[in-house]
Formats: C-alpha cells, sequence, structure tokens
C-alpha cells in the first residue's frame, strides 16, 4: 500500500478522508482492522479527524450480504456523539415471526460521513445540515399512545432552517437522516423516515415498522421522548478540491411479488457518472409508499452504479418485499492509489510557506534533489565565503518550493495508560500506550502495526528492531544515547529500510520556539534525534525534527514544519524504498474439489499482500469466470439462485466465498479477477462435479485441532441418495488438504482409518488435523473412482499463557497474599503471550478459577503444540477474550484489569509462537486469575485457559488526610498533650485504594513471613538541614495509641484517630521527676514506611508517592512524609516571685509562664491560655511573731495574657493584730509528688493540669511554682522606710 493511503488508513485504524477544512469528514470503517469480531456484541466508535465547534451530525450506510436471504433485518444504531467521537452497534428489530434460519450477518465495512451543521458550499452546490428533536413516529401498528405523535411528522422548510439562505432546490433534493440520540430504551428500535420530499420542504419522523404487531394493544411500545434526528439536503455534483462528489435520488423497484427480496434488492441499481474507484456512498430512503415502513440496505457497489435493498422488519410477519421507494444517496470519490513518494521529494521537505530549515556546524545532508535543492521556501545556513558551506550534497543547500509535499493528515487520538519498559528481547504488538521506553543496551522488536502514545524514547545503546511495517505515533520522540532504531551493522555493512519504519509526531505548541530551544525537557512534541543515536525512518512531524551531536545519523527521509540540524548531525536521503509497489495477489481456496451434481462446491477468493495476509482495506467487485457451459453457474449462497451475471459481484474487506454449481456431470475450471485492479487475478480447477461419490456427516465435521474425529462417509448417487448396495472393503486416502480460510498453512490432515468396510454405502473414517482454520479434505477410493471433499472446522484447544511478565519488580509470578515473590504493583503494566494450542489429549474440565465456566491452568501448556492458523482471515475471527477473577485473598475485591479485551491474532507469525499482550494492569493487590478464552470463534468455541498472577502489591501509600494541632493556639509545652490524626491508604497507580492489602501477610511472632508494610510515626527537628541528625521520636509519648495500629490495615487503610501525643522533657531523675530545659523546637510529626525484615527486591515494598522531609538518628536519613503543621515545642515554667509588704496587706504576687529559649527563661508571651486557681495552695510558715499564719493566695481562676499575670494576690488573711511573719506558698497548679507536700498546710485541689509548667525549683525535683511572702516588711511608723532585716528572704 502507498504512503499517504496508508497513513490515512492506519491512523485511526478505519479508511478516512478528510477536507473541506472542519465541515466534514467521511470514510469507511473496517471492522477486520479492529481487535473485535464485528459491531453487533462490540460498540464500536470512530475517532473524529477534525474537531467540530459543535457536535456534528453523524450517517451510515446500512449493508447487506449479496444474494443472501438468510441475513437478518439490522441497522447501525448511533448510541452517542460527541465533537470527537462517535459510538454505535449494528442491532437488529424484535422478529417473533422471523424464519428459523435466518442469521446474524456482521456489516464489516461501513461507509460514513461525519459533518457539521448548517449550509455548506460544496463548488456552488448548497449543502443543508440540520436536525429536529421530535417524538412523532411512523408505524402500521395501532397502540394506546395518548398523544398525537403516532403516524405524525415534522415539516422542515429550507428557507427556515438556513435562515433563508437556501429558499428552494431547483430539483427534488437527496435527504440524507439518520437518529443521533437514545433518549428512549435503548431496545426501543428506532430508526427514522422521510416520507415526503419537495423542492421546498421535507417531513421527517420516527420510525417504528410493523413492531409489536403481535403484542396486545397495552403492549405496544412507542417513542415516550423525543430524539434528535439529523438531516442533510442536497442535490447536485462537482469537485470539490481535486475530490469528486454527487448527491442525487433515485426510485427503486417493488419486491412484493418477489421470493428472494434481498436478491433483487442487490439487482436494483442506482447509478451515478463513473468514477474511478468505488466511492464512498450513504444512502436513505427518500419516501414511505409503504405502510409496513422500511429502512435502505445498500448491497453492491460498483465505480458507476450501487444497488439498494429496502428491508422490512420480520415482527409482525416474515415477509420483507416491498414496494418501491424512493432513495437518495451522496457519493464521495476515494482514492486508490496514490504514490507514496508524493509525502517525501528527497531528504528534507515541509507542506508550508512557514516552514523553516535551520543549518549550522558541520552537519551532512546526502540525497538531496540535484543541486542541492531542498523543499523549503525558508532556510538559515552560516555564510563562509565561496558559496561555502556545501552541506547538500557537496552544494550550498538551496530553497526550491516545488518541492513541497502535501501536509500529512495528523489526527488526534487517545493515548494508553501503559507505560512499557521492555525487557532485553521482548517483542512488542502495536496498540496505545502512554509512553514507551527502551533503554540500558536492551534490544526490543516492534511488531508490524500502529503504535499510539504520548513519549517513544529509546536511549542508553538501546536498539529497536522492526518486523514488517511499522508506525509509530507519538506526540514526543526522543533518539539518543548511541542508540540503534532499524539500524543493522551486521557483517560490517550498514542495512538499513526505512520505508518498514514511519515515526510520526502529532501536534504542536504555538507557543514554542522550535528553532531556538536551548533543550527539549519541557517541550511535548516534536521528533529528537541526538548523542550518536542512528534510526533508518521516514520521520514526520507537525512541529520539529532536531538533528544534532555526534554522529546522529537520520537514513530515510524527514517532512516537518521545522528542520533543525546542527553539530555534526546527518540526514543520509533515501526514499528509493518508498518507490516500491505494493504486491496484491488473488488466491483461490480450494484450487479443486469433487461434489455431487445438483450440490456446490464453496470457493473462497482472497486478496492478499506481500506477506500473505488478506487485505482487508480492499472494497470492490470481483469478475468469476467458469468453464462447463450454462449448466454451472455462480452462486451466493449454498441455496441460492444462480447468479446471471458474475462479471462484478462485491468482494468485501479483501475476502468473499461464492459457491460453484452444476447440474450436470462436468470437470469445471475458474478465473477470478479483481474489476477494479484487472492485473489481480488467478484461475483454479479442476472441480469435478460427478453422479456418484461420498458425502460425509456431520458436514461441517467440528473438531479440535489434533484431536482424532470421527465422521459417517456415505456413498451417494446423484440425487444424493446412498447406494446400499456399496459394501465391502475399501481403501481410501487424502489426496488434498484446501486450505479454504485461512488460505495459508503447511499442516496436511491425516485419515487415520484408510481401511474402511462398507455396509449398505455408510461407514465410519477418523480423521486428525493439527491446525486450525477451515479446510476440505478431498477423501477417493482408488479402485472405484468414489470421491468427496470433507468439510473441516478446526479449533484449538485453549489458550497458553506465557511469558508471563511485568514492567516491574518481576521476581516471580507466583505470589499469593500470603506468600510468595512481588510481580508488579496495583496498576503496573505486565504482559503476556497467548499461544492457541491444540489438543491436550484429555477433554477440560474443573473450575479453577470459579468463575463457573471449566478451564485448565494454562501457563503449563507453553510448549504444548500451537496452531499457526489460528488467526484472523476476512470475517473469520481468531480472537483471545482477556478476563479475569480474583485468585487472593478469598472473599477478597475483583478490582479492575486494564487490558480486559478481545484481541485479534493479526498473522500466522501470532498464532505460531504466540500474541504479546501489553499493557495489561490489575487495580487491586493480592493475586489473580488471568483467563483466556473465545467462544465466538465462528469454527468452534475455544475453551478458557487460566494462570494465577501475583503477588500484586501496592504502588504506593498516600496521606489522604492529616491533622496536627498544637497544645494552645500557637504552641506545645513539652510534657502538655497536643493531639495527632491521620489516614493512609494503599493506593494502586491511579490513585485508588487496594483494599486487600489487609489480607497481606504480618506475624509479629516471625516476621520472615510478613509481606505487609508497617506504618510509623515519627516526630524530627524541621530546623535541621540533611545530614544532621534531627530525630526526636524517642521524646514522643506514644501510649494513648492503640498497640499494634502500625500494621493494622483495614480496607486499604491505616491511620489513627484524634489521639493525644506528648512531647517529653529530659529526665535527669524519674523519682523523683527531675528534668532539665532544651529546645525550644521545631517539632515536625511524619510517617515513615517500616519494611523490617522484608527483602524489597523480591517480596516488594511500598513507599509514599511522596516524601517531603527526612529523619535522620545517627544511622543515615530516611525519607518521612510529613504531616500537616510543625509544632513549636518549648520547654516552659510558671514562675511566681517572691514579695513583701505591711502586715495585714494584700499583695500581688507577680506570676509569668516562661519557656526555655535555647540559653534562658523568658516570658513566653504566646501564651493566653494557661489558668491557675489561688484557691489551691500550699503553705509552710518560715517565721511568725504569732506563731501561727493563715496566709494564703486570693481564690479565683485567672488567665495569663501575654504569659503574665498580675492577678494573684497574697493575704494574712487574721481580722485583727496581725503579727508580722514570712511563709512560703506554692500555686497548686498541677499535682506534685505527694512527699513534696509532706509538712505543708495545703488547701484546694491539686488537680490543675498544668504538671508541665513545674520546674525543679529548689533541687529536689519538678514541683508547682512557690514563692516567698513577707508580711511586716516595714516597721512603726509607715512612712518611714527601713533596711531589710537580717534573715529576711
Amino acid at each position: 500500500m502507498d504512503l499517504v493511503t496508508r497513513l490515512l488508513t492506519i491512523l485511526l485504524l478505519l479508511v478516512s478522508f478528510s477536507s473541506w477544512s472542519l465541515e466534514l469528514e467521511y470514510g469507511r470503517y473496517n471492522v477486520n482492522a479492529y481487535s473485535h469480531a464485528d459491531c453487533i456484541d462490540t460498540v464500536c466508535r470512530i475517532d473524529f479527524e477534525e474537531t467540530y465547534a459543535s457536535t456534528p451530525a453523524v450517517f451510515f450506510m446500512d449493508t447487506v450480504g449479496f444474494q443472501n436471504e438468510k441475513d437478518a433485518p439490522s441497522a447501525i444504531r448511533i448510541l452517542t456523539v460527541t465533537d470527537t467521537y462517535v459510538e454505535f452497534e449494528q442491532q437488529y428489530p424484535p422478529n417473533s415471526r422471523a424464519p428459523a434460519d435466518m442469521e446474524q450477518v456482521p456489516m464489516m465495512v461501513i461507509d460514513y460521513l461525519v459533518i457539521e451543521h448548517g449550509v455548506h458550499d460544496f463548488d456552488g452546490v448548497k449543502v443543508l445540515v440540520g436536525s429536529v428533536n421530535t417524538a412523532r413516529y411512523r408505524t402500521k401498528i395501532n397502540n394506546s399512545d395518548p398523544t398525537n405523535n403516532r403516524d405524525s411528522r415534522v415539516r422542515a422548510r429550507y428557507a427556515t432552517e438556513s435562515s433563508n439562505e437556501i429558499l428552494s432546490f431547483s430539483s427534488i433534493p437527496a435527504i440524507l437522516h439518520q437518529v443521533q440520540t437514545v433518549n428512549n430504551p435503548d431496545d426501543l428500535w428506532l430508526t427514522s423516515v422521510v416520507p415526503r420530499v419537495t423542492r421546498s420542504n421535507f417531513d421527517i419522523a420516527l420510525e417504528r415498522l410493523e413492531i409489536d404487531g403481535r403484542k396486545s394493544l397495552a403492549n405496544r411500545d412507542y417513542p415516550q421522548q423525543p430524539e434528535e434526528i439529523a438531516y442533510l439536503a442536497a442535490v447536485g455534483q462537482g469537485e470539490k478540491d481535486g475530490i469528486k462528489f454527487q448527491i442525487r435520488n433515485q426510485q427503486t423497484s417493488s419486491s412484493l411479488s418477489s421470493s428472494n427480496p434481498v436478491t433483487q434488492g442487490c439487482e436494483t441499481f442506482a447509478t451515478y457518472d463513473e468514477l474511478d474507484v468505488v466511492p464512498v456512498i450513504i444512502g436513505k430512503m427518500n419516501s414511505r409508499q409503504g405502510n409496513n415502513g422500511a429502512f435502505v440496505r445498500r448491497c453492491r457497489l460498483e465505480t458507476a452504479r450501487a444497488s439498494f435493498m429496502v428491508d422490512e422488519d420480520q415482527d409482525l410477519d416474515s415477509e420483507r418485499g416491498h414496494v418501491a421507494e424512493r432513495i437518495g444517496f451522496i457519493l464521495f470519490e476515494v482514492p486508490f492509489e496514490v504514490n507514496q513518494c508524493t509525502q517525501f521529494t528527497g531528504a528534507a521537505q515541509t507542506w508550508s510557506s512557514d516552514g523553516e530549515m535551520d543549518l549550522g556546524a558541520s552537519v551532512i545532508i546526502e540525497g538531496s534533489v540535484p543541486d542541492g535543492r531542498v523543499g523549503f521556501d525558508n532556510l538559515t545556513q552560516p555564510d563562509w565565503g565561496s558559496g561555502n558551506p556545501k552541506f547538500c550534497d557537496g552544494y550550498r543547500c538551496a530553497t526550491d518550493s516545488s518541492l513541497k509535499v502535501p501536509q500529512y493528515s495528523f489526527a488526534s487520538y487517545t493515548p494508553g495508560n501503559g507505560v512499557l519498559n521492555p525487557a532485553d528481547g521482548d517483542v512488542l504488538s502495536p496498540g496505545h500506550y502512554k509512553k514507551i521506553s527502551i533503554k540500558n543496551g536492551r534490544t526490543v522488536t516492534l511488531s508490524s502495526g500502529d503504535y499510539f502514545m504520548e513519549d517513544f524514547l529509546v536511549s542508553g545503546g538501546a536498539t529497536v528492531l522492526v518486523s514488517g511495517d511499522v508506525r509509530v505515533h507519538s506526540h514526543k520522540i526522543e533518539l539518543s544515547g548511541n542508540s540503534s532504531v532499524n539500524y543493522s551493522t551486521a557483517g560490517g555493512a550498514v542495512t538499513t529500510t526505512p520505508n518498514q519504519l514511519h515515526l510520526i509526531s502529532h501536534g504542536i505548541d504555538t507557543n514554542v520556539d522550535y528553532l531556538n530551544l536551548n533543550n527539549n525537557n519541557s517541550v511535548k512534541n516534536g521528533v529528537y534525534v541526538s548523542g550518536s543515536a542512528k534510526a533508518a525512518a521516514f520521520i514526520i512531524s507537525e512541529s520539529l525534527i532536531d538533528i544534532n551531536g555526534g554522529q546522529s545519523i537520520v537514513y530515510g527521509a524527514a517532512a516537518s514544519l521545522y528542520l533543525k540540524m546542527y553539530n555534526t548531525g546527518q540526514l543520509l536521503g533515501d526514499i528509493s524504498s518508498c518507490n516500491e509497489v505494493s504486491v496484491q495477489e488473488m488466491l483461490i481456496s480450494p484450487t479443486s474439489a469433487s461434489e455431487i451434481i445438483d450440490s456446490a462446491v464453496a470457493v473462497t477468493f482472497s486478496i492478499v499482500d506481500s506477506e500473505g495476509a488478506v487485505d482487508s482495506s480492499v472494497y470492490g467487485n470481483l469478475n468469476l469466470t467458469h468453464t462447463g457451459g450454462s449448466d454451472v453457474c455462480w452462486k451466493s449462497s449454498e441455496a441460492g439462485a444462480c447468479i446471471s451475471d458474475t462479471s462484478s459481484v462485491p468482494i468485501s474487506a479483501g475476502i468473499v466465498t461464492y459457491y460453484l454449481y452444476s447440474s450436470v456431470e462436468v470437470d469445471v475450471n475458474i478465473t477470478a479477477t479483481w474489476v477494479e485492479k484487472d492485473t489481480v487475478t488467478d484461475s483454479a480447477g479442476i472441480y469435478s462435479f460427478v453422479n456418484n461419490g461420498y458425502v460425509f456427516e456431520p458436514s461441517p465435521l467440528t473438531m479440535i485441532a489434533g484431536q482424532d474425529t470421527t465422521a459417517t462417509i456415505k456413498a451417494v448417487d446423484s440425487s444424493g441418495n446412498v447406494i446400499t448396495d456399496y459394501d465391502g472393503a475399501k481403501v481410501l486416502s487424502i489426496s488434498e488438504t484446501s486450505k479454504i480460510t485461512p488460505s495459508t498453512g503447511t499442516y496436511d490432515a491425516t485419515l487415520l482409518t484408510q481401511n474402511v468396510t462398507f455396509i449398505a454405502g455408510e461407514a465410519q473414517v477418523t480423521v486428525n488435523y493439527v491446525d486450525a482454520g477451515q479446510v476440505s479434505l478431498s477423501i477417493q477410493e482408488a479402485s472405484d473412482g468414489f470421491k468427496g471433499d470433507m468439510l473441516v472446522y478446526s479449533r484449538p484447544h485453549t489458550f497458553a499463557i506465557c511469558n508471563i511478565t511485568s514492567t516491574g519488580l518481576n521476581a516471580g509470578y507466583n505470589g499469593t497474599t500470603t506468600s510468595g515473590n512481588g510481580f508488579a504493583k496495583a496498576g503496573e503494566s505486565f504482559s503476556v503471550t497467548i499461544k492457541p494450542v491444540r489438543w491436550l489429549g484429555t477433554a477440560i474440565s474443573g473450575d479453577s478459577s470459579g468463575d463457573g465456566d471449566n478451564d485448565v491452568v494454562a501457563d503449563a501448556l507453553c510448549s504444548k503444540s500451537t496452531t499457526p492458523n489460528y488467526y484472523t482471515d476476512g470475517a473469520l475471527f481468531a480472537g483471545v477474550n482477556i478476563s479475569h477473577a480474583l485468585h487472593t485473598p478469598s472473599g477478597g475485591q475483583p478490582g479492575n484489569l486494564a487490558g480486559e479485551a478481545t484481541y485479534s491474532f493479526a498473522n500466522t507469525g501470532q498464532a505460531k509462537d504466540g500474541l504479546i499482550i501489553n499493557g495489561l494492569s490489575w487495580s487491586e493487590v493480592g493475586s489473580l486469575w488471568l483467563q483466556a478464552d473465545y467462544s465466538d470463534y465462528m469454527l468452534g468455541a475455544v475453551e478458557q485457559g487460566v494462570a494465577a498472577i501475583g503477588r500484586f502489591y501496592p504502588d504506593h501509600f498516600s496521606l489522604k488526610s492529616g491533622v496536627v494541632n498544637e497544645g494552645q493556639s500557637d504552641f506545645t509545652y513539652m510534657l502538655q498533650g497536643y493531639s495527632a490524626a491521620f489516614e493512609v491508604e494503599a493506593q494502586n497507580a491511579a490513585g485508588t485504594v487496594t483494599q486487600n492489602y489487609e489480607s497481606f501477610a504480618y506475624d509479629i511472632f516471625n516476621a520472615s513471613n510478613n509481606n505487609r508494610m508497617t506504618i510509623q510515626l515519627k516526630a524530627i527537628d524541621a530546623s535541621q538541614m540533611s545530614p544532621t541528625e534531627n530525630d526526636l521520636t524517642s521524646r514522643i509519648d506514644m501510649d494513648s495509641i492503640a498497640t499494634g495500629w502500625e500494621s493494622d490495615w483495614s480496607s486499604g487503610t491505616l491511620g489513627i484517630s484524634a489521639s493525644t501525643l506528648i512531647f517529653n522533657k529530659i529526665e535527669t531523675s524519674s523519682s523523683p521527676l527531675k528534668t532539665t530545659p532544651d529546645g525550644p523546637y521545631r517539632v515536625q510529626m511524619g510517617l515513615e514506611v517500616n519494611s523490617g525484615s522484608i527483602d524489597c527486591t523480591t517480596i516488594g515494598c511500598t513507599y509514599f508517592d511522596s516524601t517531603d522531609a527526612y529523619r535522620n538518628d545517627g544511622s543515615g536519613d530516611k525519607d518521612i512524609r510529613t504531616l500537616p503543621e510543625e509544632l513549636d515545642m518549648r520547654y516552659g515554667r510558671m514562675r511566681i516571685s517572691n514579695v513583701g509588704g505591711n502586715t495585714a496587706s494584700e499583695l500581688p504576687v507577680p506570676l509569668t509562664v516562661e519557656y526555655w529559649d535555647s540559653s534562658r527563661f523568658v516570658a513566653n508571651t504566646l501564651d493566653d491560655d494557661s489558668a491557675f486557681n489561688g484557691a489551691n495552695y500550699c503553705r509552710t510558715i518560715i517565721w511568725s511573731e504569732g506563731g501561727a499564719s493563715l496566709a494564703s493566695f486570693t481564690s479565683g481562676v485567672n488567665n495569663v495574657t501575654n504569659g503574665l499575670s498580675s492577678d494573684l494576690m497574697a493575704q494574712q488573711n487574721q481580722v485583727s493584730d496581725a503579727a508580722r511573719e514570712q511563709v512560703k506558698l506554692w500555686l497548686r497548679i498541677g499535682e506534685a509528688p505527694s512527699t513534696f507536700e509532706n509538712g505543708q498546710t495545703c488547701v484546694g485541689s491539686d488537680a490543675g493540669g498544668l504538671e508541665y509548667l513545674h520546674y525543679n525549683w529548689d533541687g529536689r525535683g519538678d514541683e508547682n511554682p512557690t514563692a516567698v511572702v513577707t508580711f511586716g516588711i516595714y516597721r512603726g511608723n509607715d512612712r518611714i522606710i527601713f533596711r531589710g532585716e537580717p534573715g529576711m528572704y
């Protein structure tokens, strides 16, 4: 396939063409290009190439199998439309009266149109696109609908809908229409209908056909919510930007009298001006002449005509005949073959007049167009005089705008989630990834196909090989560090095949000055080749291609908006390989056969590429011929009618089966030619039609590949009757094993019973075929000439699950929640290789995974022989369905398996050696059963193989919540309680909780069994910098937290509720308590993961997603995750001052709350909360003239302000004749050691709770604050001042 066609085809994995700015895009959705068998059981999706300002209108073309009367009525139903994609399904209406032999035939190639709402101008042809919202509908069936919606319609006037831009059309326009929404129940069958069209308006409504006609009146459904119906109205033809279009309408013919309405529809053609190739065409019914209702399905498509069938449902009755209706259709020409080198005219080129090429230093460009010309308008290069430098093939590089190329159709796509770091020797499969990083000297192979991602990185001497044609679509591509990409020096010679690898960078940031980057670290787009990297590729970039440094070399060609080369970067142009013409050839299978007259031989025609794979992009027609005269014909089905004209019969997705029939005994040769490319042709024969021969029952014979399977062989005459006198011993042999689908393969079937005895014309034969697929075995008897063809459907027995590896720890995959090694983190990518294997020797029984289906443990089957023909070939979809079930813990959460989907075996290599499935990941922890089966294989169900894979462990711990509250508003005193609470989650890579983590092993008595991490609460001095010791954990009293909380995970969470913690003072004595001041500290509480004795290299360890501090206890730094809020931790004390005054007076006692500022005590001006009560005190008499004392503090509760209080008062309490005295008073702010109050007179309570403000005042231990109070310091006349007397405190 040429480059432009290939890129357009593969970019969205469908044929898609976009033109006319953002107005529309159209294309051909090819189911075979996706890893699902059809759009019946799968929601299919088209991602738009264009970005629309609002949700566009979408129209699909329903199709019907060529002359296939068993093809049940169906239509494409849109499920969701956004401005970036459409999702849809092939749906079937209720069919209570359908014949039992009706089949759900998948639509494999579906034409579509996406177009913005509004009035479009197609080269003078006005096209009106709009929509109506309505619940009005048409139906033949009466119902209980109380509204007026039944048999009603909406009238749309072109002038109104176009704001008078289109008043009317010059002739009756064609109307496309399709329901865009699902507002009613999704099982309510609804299509749309346009029963009337004029030049100035048309009518439109929902369509219910004859559905529910067999139900009671009350049970007949009808739409109760409005649906949006999009429409397109236009008529005319022309050519816009080189693309031809035609918009027409035409009348069909009535099939009411036909017993074969599908066949008649396939021969009812609408014509149009002939095109070079078959067009994309979408048609819809533009009338409703029949009261049964109907919808249109296209059958045949040729360069000048297309046939349409008007189909009905089979709910009220089984007939599908319908009166003539008018069809409106639109068609677009599509490019059939474009020289791929239109994307490259030489070594370097752009598509834009704004494109620029910047050259510097000592670059080398070879392969430029003669005279050093490059396809740019703007070129910057040094000027050394005398025409130097000569960078381009010995010439000074020169611009040539005629060498510019068409812009590649860059399109948006959705990268995947998986990050791949492939191991040495890995073979990758196409798909959607987030990032692929290949490094560290590893060699990795990219299988043929398309890879979509955000970043593609190759570095560190890595080697990338390609197998087949590979296209890497990435936002950013970096090749560096002496890496080699599609480049070989085997045998000392450089070997490059640039046409096998396309590196395509999507996206451009208009805010980036690409030609003046200092580095590309923050840039998200572009291709960067540096550090002596070497690549053989055709490179296309929407932004920049940068080649620089060392001996960095690109072999091939570069097309980009900007090209920058400097240092010694080299671009060695080689576009010779892109001139290679893609090879297509016709294959016919079987190439010969024997059949009884009045029977038919199924002949499959395939158009294959150079690798022998069916080219699923082929859509066209075949010219089939045969020898043998008029008694021989072609049929579209085994029991169908002869096709009158086989000069142009349809082929879709590169493969089709027709049936060769003869009513007489004759030998027939056949020829098949692709009409649209008549160089692709093939012949086959002889196909012998005989009067007598063998038939086999059952037919087809279904078997498991490699299993001996028995069938009944019968000798019959030309009428199909058993020849009862055909008796005796016969020697049978297989003369040929014809591979039908797939048509490849090297294995032949074995006839295990060559010597058989016929009794009354019947015998038993046993055959064995070790491969998968549909084959025909030609079995004959030498002596009497009897022969016949046995049709065999062979399937793999099950799937082996092999090469189970992860991008993470990968220390084995047999771990469980309680034993074994770690495999991968939850959410981390892992891969498996799936192999379809032959008969295991015994039937599969048992249910290891517990999902209700029989299975076999499949990771033990990797040495079993495979079935190389188990791959998708046309409509024969060879897939594997990947699902999962929980292995351990029992009763745990099953989680979600990313990558749980159906995958296709694309070629015989994948079937033989295994299909690599990358990007799998599990959201939970523990172990899972990976399940592989495929029940929808057309040749028989492939049974389930399972493998237990584990241990998955949390990707990280995350602090979900945390709070630390100071003991007071802005600080905390040592020994004062402060609170802390937090919750930690064990999470997967996506940040969701892994609930099974609580079941991991944790044994406090045997730590060697552990695989569950513990979380420890730590404290550090936040003022210190690494590597200074800063651990304060030993100072924290955590006795209030329940024992064992560190490993008490529950549903993936661990934490503590609000708990009181205490920062201890430094003790010099514990009894009595004596402390010494230190600090203050900026205390930061944090969480630290403790792996204990776990070997993280084998078991797997989990840590916090982020850490923001360190802890060093003298044994080195350890990372911690801090809790919010630092603590201002202070060593505090409450001090009261000595005072003296007159007897019988009330003396103020200064009170100060102080803290240690690292050198001395200072007032704690932040303290507004410490409270005291003068009613709580103790007293000791130092001396008293009266012999006794009633001195006390005044009662009352007071708080300090800014650390100070003047509210504490001392008084003598004598009523009269107060004596001089000196006493020592203690303010009881907390409980002091009991011995400390012996001999004291104590009043009130010691429950003040401020023990943390005690201090070692006199060396005997930490105690309440104390002061000496002297009453009567001054004698006699109070107006005379005396010196203090000796002995006075």
